[in-house]
C-alpha cells in the first residue's frame, strides 16, 4: 500500500500480506497525512468509508464511480485517470528497482524491512536526481538544461 505525491514521489508505504483487508491498510497509510485529497481506485469506493476517512484524518478520498452511483464531474474523472497513470508508473517502477521484493528470500522480518527500506531509498534518490537535478542514473545522462 503506497501513498505518493501527484508527481509520483512515495511518501508513505505499508507492506502488508496479500490476504490483508486493503481498507484497513489504506486507513493506516492515509492517517499519516492530514487535510489532503487522496486519489484512489475503485477498490476504495463507498461513501461510508470516505466519510470515516474524512472524520479521522480530514482527508478527502476521490474514486471513479460505478454506473449506478452519482457521477463525479467530468474534470474529476479526467484527473483521476491521469493520476492513476502516474500511480501505476510508480508502482511498476519500484519493483523494477533492484531485486523484486517477491524474490528477496530473507530469513527474518528485520532482513525484509531492511531490504524494503533500501529499495525505497534507492527509488526516492533516483526520483530526486531525475526531477531536481536532471540526472537519469539508468543512462548516466544529464538533461541539457542542468549544468554543474
Amino acid at each position: 500500500m503506497r501513498l505518493t505525491t501527484l508527481d509520483g514521489l512515495p511518501i508513505v508505504d505499508d507492506l502488508v500480506p496479500a490476504q490483508t483487508d486493503e481498507r484497513a491498510a489504506a486507513l493506516r497509510v492515509v492517517s499519516q497525512v492530514q487535510n489532503c485529497d487522496i486519489w484512489a481506485d475503485t477498490g476504495f469506493l463507498g461513501e461510508k468509508w470516505h466519510d470515516d476517512v474524512a472524520a479521522q484524518t480530514r482527508n478527502r478520498v476521490w474514486t471513479p464511480k460505478r454506473g449506478n452511483q452519482a457521477q463525479n464531474p467530468p474534470a474529476v474523472d479526467l484527473l483521476l485517470g491521469q493520476v492513476r497513470e502516474r500511480i501505476e508508473a510508480t508502482c511498476n517502477e519500484v519493483p523494477n528497482t533492484g531485486r523484486n521484493l517477491e524474490r528477496m528470500l530473507t530469513k527474518t522480518v528485520l532482513g525484509l524491512a531492511t531490504r524494503v527500506a533500501t529499495k525505497m531509498t534507492h527509488h526516492i534518490l533516483k526520483y530526486l536526481l531525475r526531477h531536481q537535478e536532471g540526472i537519469d542514473i539508468l543512462t548516466v545522462q544529464v538533461a541539457h538544461n542542468h549544468s554543474f
